[in-house]
């Protein structure tokens, strides 16, 4: 039942990691999407026992955000968390950094691979795609720069 798994992940000693947490809920929410709703969302995703989301997650869980305004719900009852970054939307856009897991080719090129990521890219507003392809940017660079300089190393110890 939701008021079962809202006990369970709320527990102090919940053993597993965050990102695999991310993973388990996002399918318990495509299987269960009758019980969905702002409040039981903000429940099953807390930051003190979610603060990772999975890149694979990030795009599902913030459609679900987005749709059921969990955010609005879990700030009122934890102050700050938008400001901090520990908002649902956050650590989901925080995810999209890990660029080549969460969009692949599917989303950035003409392969068109899993029809389920192009739809929960597809339905996001504009602001919010260019917020994460602006974090995939700035990942990617990062990266590019971090592999030129280990090729330069490579280089002069040849």
């Amino acid at each position: 039942t939701p008021e079962s798994l809202s006990l369970v992940l709320n527990a102090d000693n919940l053993c597993i990691e965050s990102e695999a947490l991310s993973q388990t809920v996002a399918d318990y929410c495509r299987i269960h999407p009758e019980y969905l709703d702002s409040v039981f969302l903000a429940n099953i995703t807390g930051h003190k026992f979610m603060p990772k989301i999975h890149p694979t997650e990030a795009l599902f869980l913030l459609n679900l955000c987005i749709t059921y305004e969990s955010d609005q719900h879990q700030n009122s009852r934890e102050d700050g968390n938008a400001e901090k970054g520990l908002s649902l939307r956050s650590r989901c856009v925080k995810a999209t950094k890990n660029w080549k897991v969460v969009f692949g080719s599917s989303v950035l090129s003409n392969k068109r691979k899993r029809s389920s990521l192009n739809d929960e890219y597809s339905n996001l507003h504009f602001p919010l795609k260019v917020e994460l392809m602006e974090a995939a940017l700035v990942s990617a660079n990062i990266t590019d720069e971090e592999i030129s300089r280990e090729n330069a190393v490579l280089l002069e110890k040849n």
